[in-house]
């Protein structure tokens, strides 16, 4: 061995297999040694044949694909235990020992008691609770949507000072200071409601309407008339014993609650006579004039003129959209 030391290269598997060529072999012995230490599990020649295959086909497929249990084999579920037999009762009979109540019914009477009906069923169970029905002016906001309706403006008390620099700039003499207009509901309001066959879906909303305007107006300012077809031939009762016509009042409020005889709403919407005289009638006083209409918009007739504020009567109009129409309130004459 030289004193200089070569790197010896890796060993593959072409060195092992020329090793194992010119490995002279005596017997079936020193084959299994070998084989033992090269981690092979071959056998040894037997009677001068060839080694057998390592890789079986069938072998190897029968370890990929295991035979399937037989029904037989599966795991036993347990069962529910079964349940006992029911115990047999005495043959003889027992007295009750359970008393009767007396009847509630009066005994010996062919009629039936105050709080029985003629079924024989509580008054009670008949009884049913009136079902909630949301006005078309919501109760919460019903007091500012009608304020915002029928208020009419005059004289304040804080001082309009644009136009006191006007007249001041103008050389005018001041003998009043102007002041800003506020909104009030001192004159009132006329209601009228429209009791005709069309307005029955909404005869509810007319009183809930009234009763609306009561809680704002109180019972002297506020007066309600009703008619079917003509506002002009609309009353009220007045007791005891006689009815008043209608008949506008210089300078207060009209609120009319109808649908202004609109039958189809598939046609052009056109007004009768009667209520272009009732509309020149209110103009003629000096009334603002304010038409509730449960249709929507597209339904409205358009040749009422300017003087008739048409509000939807729906839970969707606002206090804000009212002023935003008619400003802080109507504008009427002394």
């Amino acid at each position: 061995m030289s004193g200089t030391s070569e790197k010896r290269g890796e060993i593959h598997l072409g060195d092992l297999i020329r090793a194992l060529k010119g490995l002279s072999v005596e017997d079936d012995e020193q084959v299994r040694a070998v084989a033992r230490a090269l981690g092979f599990g071959l056998r040894g020649r037997s009677g001068g044949e060839a080694t057998p295959r390592v890789y079986d086909p069938l072998r190897y497929a029968a370890r990929q694909n295991p035979p399937r249990r037989s029904p037989a084999a599966r795991p036993i579920v347990p069962q529910p235990p079964e349940p006992p037999l029911p115990v047999e009762l005495p043959p003889e009979r027992l007295d009750s020992r359970l008393k009767p109540l007396e009847s509630t019914a009066p005994p010996h009477s062919d009629e039936p008691p105050a709080w029985l009906n003629d079924d024989f069923r509580l008054l009670e169970q008949l009884e049913q609770p009136p079902l909630h029905r949301q006005s078309l002016f919501h109760d919460n906001t019903s007091r500012g949507v009608l304020a915002a309706a029928l208020a009419t403006r005059r004289g304040g008390g804080e001082i309009d000072l644009p136009a006191l620099i006007d007249r001041i700039v103008s050389h005018e003499i001041i003998d009043e200071l102007p002041t800003l207009p506020t909104a009030t509901l001192e004159r009132g309001c006329q209601l009228l409601l429209n009791y005709s066959d069309n307005m029955a879906p909404f005869w509810e909303d007319l009183g809930a309407l009234a009763g609306q305007l009561r809680a704002i107006l109180g019972e002297n300012d506020l007066r309600v008339f009703e008619f079917d077809r003509n506002p002009c031939d609309a009353e009220r009762w007045a007791p005891p014993d006689r009815t008043e016509r209608w008949r506008p009042r210089k300078g207060r409020p009209v609120l009319v609650a109808t649908d202004l005889g609109i039958v189809d709403r598939r046609r052009p919407p056109v007004v009768g006579e009667g209520w272009r005289r009732f509309i020149d009638r209110c103009q003629e006083a000096g009334c603002p004039l304010l038409i509730l209409l449960p249709w929507q918009q597209r339904y409205w007739p358009r040749d009422l003129g300017r003087h008739p504020i048409l509000l939807h009567w729906n839970p969707h109009t606002s206090a804000g959209l009212i002023r935003r129409r008619i400003g802080i309130g109507h504008e009427v004459g002394e």
